[in-house]
């Protein structure tokens, strides 16, 4: 008898990992360290360890950027739906614009001419999770950075500003919120006072998870 079955995220993720393990041995990569390196004296950057030789489309099928899709955000941190569901939207519809990303380890070191970065699917040795997956002191299988540059829901017109207007309100609570969503303007302060602190409260208004993106 036939079976099927709708897989899961696990599942798809656990597809990608033997999908990549496929890909190293028929390489004769391996390591799993994904690396690059900046030269400040020439001003250059160079891929180094698996990532030597690769090109942009190479990272579709290695993880975690294999793992990482846009999705729908609800204010509570629900995934209401991906890239390529019937319930897709990229107008704030449907919550926000969002892209998931699955955790990965990393690695930094100083170099006589500049630096070296590494990014790793595995705990190797000297790599540790990347501080973005951490959230008071818990550590979280995803993060979701917005897909689009924030721009603001007018809370009392009910509707997202497109143009930039310069009418924000930061209320703590009850004002506007920043959102990301296809076909507005990125919020600036050419006339308003769109200040770092303001911008927290246009955050925070979403949800208690919501911040702004820091580096």
């Amino acid at each position: 008898m036939s079976q099927f079955f709708l897989p899961t995220r696990d599942d798809m993720l656990n597809l990608i990992s033997i999908q990549q393990d496929l890909y190293n041995y028929l390489t004769g990569k391996g390591t799993g360290m994904y690396g690059v390196e900046y030269n400040i004296q020439t001003d250059t950057f160079t891929r180094i360890d698996d990532a030597a030789g690769l090109t942009q489309p190479d990272f579709n099928n290695i993880f975690p950027w294999a793992g990482m899709r846009r999705c729908n955000v609800a204010d509570d941190g629900r995934v209401l739906a991906y890239y390529g569901d019937p319930t897709y939207k990229e107008d704030g519809s449907n919550g926000q614009v969002m892209v998931e990303i699955p955790k990965f380890y990393y690695k930094s070191m100083r170099t006589s001419t500049g630096y070296r970065w590494w990014v790793s699917p595995n705990p190797l040795p000297g790599f540790q999770v990347h501080p973005a997956f951490i959230r008071n002191n818990v550590t979280k299988q995803y993060i979701y950075i917005a897909a689009y540059e924030g721009s603001i829901y007018d809370v009392s017109a009910g509707a997202y500003l497109l143009n930039d207007e310069q009418v924000a309100d930061f209320t703590t609570g009850t004002g506007d919120k920043l959102c990301s969503r296809a076909g507005a303007k990125p919020c600036s302060g050419l006339t308003q006072n769109l200040t770092l602190p303001n911008s927290r409260i246009l955050a925070h208004n979403r949800g208690s998870n919501w911040e702004l993106q820091t580096f």
